[in-house]
């Protein structure tokens, strides 16, 4: 900064220093939404694969054990266990990309936005 802007050392120095805590805070709380709504992701997967199991299992294929005997159950509370921990696993696996594609949120400073970042409409 002291070469290309003229500043001194100890005036490059704070601007740098100041830069680099305003992107660490900024990637904090990109890393603290993003970990919240990858989280209500997960259990929202989670709940949608507990109440299709829930469903599922109040069919009349399961209750009825005159008509059924074969599939009878008698609670359906291990399959909804099962389904919703395989939903978590499931969503975990899939939600485990977020990583790699937060970072870009931190590149370019607010500072800096202008027309050259937004999208422009397609012309045809």
């Amino acid at each position: 900064m002291a070469a290309i802007h003229g500043n001194g050392f100890c005036t490059s120095a704070t601007l740098a220093v100041k830069t680099i805590v305003t992107n660490v805070l900024r990637v904090a709380a990109v890393d603290t939404v993003g970990d919240a709504l990858v989280f209500l992701g997960k259990l929202s997967v989670m709940a949608g694969c507990g109440v299709v199991a829930l469903l599922m299992s109040t069919l009349t294929y399961y209750t009825d054990p005159v008509k059924y005997p074969n599939t009878f159950m008698s609670s359906p509370l291990l399959p909804v266990i099962l389904s919703l921990l395989i939903g978590y696993i499931v969503a975990s696996v899939f939600f485990n990309v977020r990583p790699l594609l937060n970072l870009h949120a931190c590149n370019v400073p607010l500072t800096q936005i202008s027309a050259e970042y937004t999208c422009t409409p397609l012309r045809g």
